[in-house]
C-alpha cells in the first residue's frame, strides 16, 4: 500500500439548477445595477471615481456568481469560471443598456443588442464626453476605453467564482464548503472515529471547517 496521500481535487458535480440560478440572478440584478452604474458614470466628471465604480460593478457580479454557485455545491471551477463570465457579460450589456438611455433622448429603458450597437457605432465617431473640456474621444482611442472597462467588469465577474471554486474545498460528504461552520452527525457522515474516542462523543457533532 503506498503512503502517498493524494492531492485533493474537486469531483466536478454541479446542479443544472445553481447554474440557472447564477444567470437568472445576475439577469434579475443586471438591469437596475447597469442603470445605476451608467448614470453614476454619466453624473460624476471624476476618471477616479468613475474606475472604482467600474471596478465594484464587476465585483458585484463575481460575489453575486459566487453565493449562487456556492449554494448550489457547483465543485467543478472551469464551470464557475464560465458562470461568472456569462454574469459579466451580462453585466457588460444592461451596463450599456443603461448608458444608451441615458444618453439619448426618449431611448428606452431596456434596449436591445442591434439598438445597443447603432448606439455605439454613433459614439465611436462623434463621442459623448472628453478631457478637460476638450474635444471628445472618439474613435479607437475611445475604443480602448471601452475595451479597458470591459475587461475590468468581465474579467472580475469571472475570474472571483474561478478563483473560489478552485481554492476552497468541498466536502462531499457533509455537503458543504470548507471555509463555513456547518454541525454534522459524525456517523451519519461516515467518518472514521479515532481509536480510544468514545462514540458518544463522537457524535455529539463536528465542525466542517478547514
Amino acid at each position: 500500500m503506498s503512503n502517498t496521500l493524494e492531492a485533493y481535487r474537486h469531483s466536478g458535480k454541479f446542479k443544472f439548477s445553481a447554474v440557472a440560478l447564477c444567470l437568472g440572478s445576475a439577469a434579475a440584478l443586471g438591469f437596475p445595477l447597469g442603470l445605476a452604474y451608467a448614470f453614476f458614470i454619466g453624473w460624476v466628471p471624476f476618471i477616479y471615481f468613475n474606475m472604482l465604480a467600474t471596478v465594484a460593478y464587476g465585483l458585484a457580479f463575481g460575489w453575486l456568481a459566487i453565493k449562487t454557485l456556492k449554494s448550489g455545491q457547483v465543485s467543478h471551477d472551469g464551470l464557475a469560471a464560465g458562470c461568472g463570465l456569462a454574469a459579466g457579460l451580462l453585466a457588460l450589456y444592461f451596463e450599456w443598456s443603461g448608458h444608451v438611455h441615458m444618453l439619448y433622448k426618449d431611448a428606452p429603458w431596456f434596449l436591445w443588442p442591434d439598438q445597443i450597437l447603432g448606439a455605439m457605432s454613433s459614439l465611436y465617431e462623434h463621442g459623448s464626453w472628453g478631457m478637460h473640456k476638450g474635444e471628445n474621444f472618439t474613435g479607437i482611442p475611445l475604443a480602448l476605453v471601452w475595451v479597458a472597462e470591459a475587461g475590468l467588469i468581465v474579467g472580475l465577474a469571472a475570474w472571483l467564482p474561478y478563483a473560489f471554486v478552485k481554492d476552497t474545498p468541498f466536502c462531499e460528504k457533509t455537503r458543504c464548503w470548507l471555509d463555513e461552520n456547518k454541525k454534522i452527525d459524525a456517523l451519519e457522515a461516515g467518518l472514521l472515529v479515532p481509536r480510544g474516542m468514545r462514540i458518544e462523543a463522537a457524535t455529539r457533532g463536528l465542525t466542517c471547517r478547514p
